[in-house]
């Protein structure tokens, strides 16, 4: 059987104009749309920096429409994404302030499930000077 992964979206994405626009630009279903921002969020909680929202550098526009499961040109996936301003070139405040808070949400949820405890995180947020 396969696994079965939860991934909580933030209430009202589904309605976000930002996604909206993407469905659109990209001529898909809101709800394929819906995936693809779901997975470009979880792909930078997973391999990216998700304070800063961004992934690595070497990260190709074949790698994130692989992980996105986009089938089509990478290219036009990525630059949809970014019209839409889903895909940060210059991260503002307010976009900064989004990020932070989906990494702490995700953190205060993995020390809920136990699987970091508050004494560890206290030292990663020491090691990495960010409290």
């Amino acid at each position: 059987m396969a696994a079965l992964n939860f991934v909580a979206a933030e209430d009202g994405l589904e309605e976000d104009p930002k996604l909206l626009g993407l469905a659109r630009i990209l001529k898909v279903p809101r709800g394929m749309a819906f995936w693809y921002v779901l997975r470009w969020q979880r792909l930078i909680l997973r391999r990216g920096n998700h304070m800063l929202g961004s992934l690595p550098k070497n990260f190709r526009a074949e790698d994130v429409a692989g992980f996105l499961e986009f089938r089509g040109n990478p290219r036009r996936l990525i630059d949809a994404m970014k019209k839409q301003g889903l895909v940060l070139t210059t991260l503002d405040p307010s976009e900064a302030a989004r990020w932070r808070d989906i990494g702490n949400k995700v953190t205060q949820q993995m020390v809920a499930e136990k699987l970091i405890s508050a004494e560890m995180l206290g030292a990663v947020h020491k090691a990495m000077g960010a409290h």
